[in-house]
C-alpha cells in the first residue's frame, strides 16, 4: 500500500531548504544592488568632476582679469574672470577690451550651500565687472557643472589665487568621501591643483 503525502520531517526538511535558498537569493540581489549603487554614484562622480574641472579650466585659460577671489583675499567659494579685457588696454589704469570686435565677458563660478555639499553653478555677465549677487539657481543663467561638492578639509574655501604662478587653485571634492550602511566604498574625487592661463593674469 503506497503512502500519501509527506511527513512533518519531510515538510520541515524542504521548508528549510527553500529558506536557506532564498536567503541566498536575497543576499545576491542586495549585493547586486549596493554594486549597482556604487556604480552608478562613481560614474555620477566621475561625470561631474569631469565637466567641472574641464569648463573651469578653459575658462582660466581664456581669462585676461582676475575678479575673484582678489589677490589680497586669496581664497574664497566665488572664481569671476574676464575675458578678452585688460584694466590698461585704454591706457593706463583705463580698463578696455583687447579686441574691439569680440565680446567681454566675465565668467563666474560660485558655490552654494552650507553645511556639507555644494552645487557649483557658472553664469556669464557682460563686461568686466565683479559680481554681486549671492550664489544660487536663480541668478540669470546659472547652470549647475556639478553637485556634491565639498571643501577638500584641506583648504578653506573652494578657489585660491596662487601668486607663485599666477594660476586659480581649484581645491574640493566632488562626491561623500564618507561611508554609509548602504554604500561601504565612498566614490569621490578631490583636486588640488592650479589653473594656468594663457596669459598672465591682472589683478586687483
Amino acid at each position: 500500500m503506497t503512502r500519501g503525502g509527506f511527513s512533518l520531517i519531510e515538510t520541515v526538511v524542504a521548508a528549510g531548504v527553500v529558506i536557506l535558498v532564498l536567503m541566498g537569493s536575497f543576499a545576491v540581489i542586495g549585493s547586486m544592488a549596493r554594486s549597482q549603487k556604487e556604480n552608478l554614484t562613481k560614474s555620477t562622480v566621475v561625470g561631474w568632476s569631469a565637466a567641472s574641472l574641464g569648463a573651469i579650466g578653459a575658462d582660466v585659460e581664456k581669462a585676461n582679469v582676475l575678479l575673484l577671489p582678489t589677490a589680497a583675499g586669496l581664497n574664497g567659494n566665488t572664481l569671476a574672470v574676464c575675458q578678452n579685457w585688460s584694466q590698461n588696454a585704454g591706457g593706463p589704469g583705463v580698463g578696455a577690451a583687447l579686441d574691439a570686435t569680440q565680446p567681454t565677458v566675465t565668467v563666474v563660478y560660485c558655490g552654494a550651500g552650507t553645511g556639507g555639499a555644494m552645487t557649483l553653478y557658472r553664469y556669464a555677465l557682460n563686461g568686466c565687472t565683479t559680481p554681486t549677487a549671492a550664489c544660487s539657481s536663480s541668478v540669470s543663467g546659472a547652470a549647475a557643472v556639478a553637485s556634491g561638492v565639498r571643501l577638500d578639509g584641506t583648504h578653506p574655501t573652494l578657489f585660491s589665487y596662487v601668486p607663485s604662478l599666477g594660476g586659480v587653485g581649484a581645491n574640493f571634492t566632488v562626491g561623500d568621501p564618507s561611508a554609509t550602511a548602504n554604500l561601504k566604498n565612498p566614490q569621490f574625487l578631490t583636486f588640488n591643483t592650479t589653473l594656468m592661463p594663457r596669459q598672465t593674469l591682472e589683478t586687483n
